[in-house]
């Protein structure tokens, strides 16, 4: 393949994930809870998180799984439970958010949440049906069987590292302390409004509606 080719490739590529990126879903969601409740720190671990979650969607679609996850009803459907579930889960602790005492919550985004942080955005990554079904697609209709495995590869850290400025741009915005203490008063009902946001998600893909 010549240069000119794999770079059309790419940017295809890069256009199609700027659109789902940006658009409002659980990614968006677990952010605003985290950014907003624990501060831009934890939101840019868990920013971190959810990029690192895109080099899953990668890897088994490079190893051909999301092929299993296409053909075999079981296998959808089992990811689809998993991922609803969690998202159900964590939007219900979310919507039973109580009101944010900023000192508190400055205090608990130190070193000690930082795993924990990474660790849900990458799970709400990792188990989002819809990620899935968006790099099958795109490794599917957009990237040709002759493009080089080291660019598949280059295309996944991209899009990996584009999720993550994005989520960590959007963290610095959402956990800036002087945002968070303008809306203090108002912010365990943001945090809800996400919890709901993330249950009608998860119920979406547990019920297919």
């Amino acid at each position: 393949m010549t240069f000119n080719t794999i770079l059309t490739e790419f940017l295809a590529i890069a256009g199609l994930h700027i659109i789902a990126v940006a658009s409002p879903g659980p990614d968006f969601a677990i952010i605003l809870k985290q950014s907003i409740r624990y501060g831009k720190t934890t939101g840019f671990y868990t920013a971190a998180g959810i990029g690192s979650g895109i080099f899953l969607h990668i890897v088994y679609t490079l190893l051909g799984f999301s092929l299993l996850i296409q053909e075999y009803d079981w296998a959808y459907t089992s990811l689809k439970i998993i991922g609803g579930g969690f998202l159900v889960f964590i939007g219900y602790k979310s919507v039973l958010a109580k009101p944010i005492n900023l000192s508190f919550s400055v205090s608990e985004s130190k070193v000690s949440n930082n795993f924990k942080a990474f660790k849900i955005g990458f799970l709400v990554n990792a188990l989002n049906v819809k990620a899935t079904l968006f790099f099958l697609s795109v490794y599917t209709a957009v990237v040709s069987t002759e493009t080089p495995l080291q660019w598949q590869i280059t295309y996944g850290i991209w899009m990996a590292l584009a999720t993550f400025l994005w989520f960590a741009f959007l963290a610095s915005i959402l956990g800036n302390y002087r945002f968070r203490n303008k809306i203090t008063q108002y912010s365990h009902w943001i945090e809800r409004i996400s919890g709901v946001i993330l249950i009608l998600v998860g119920l979406k893909l547990l019920f297919d509606f």
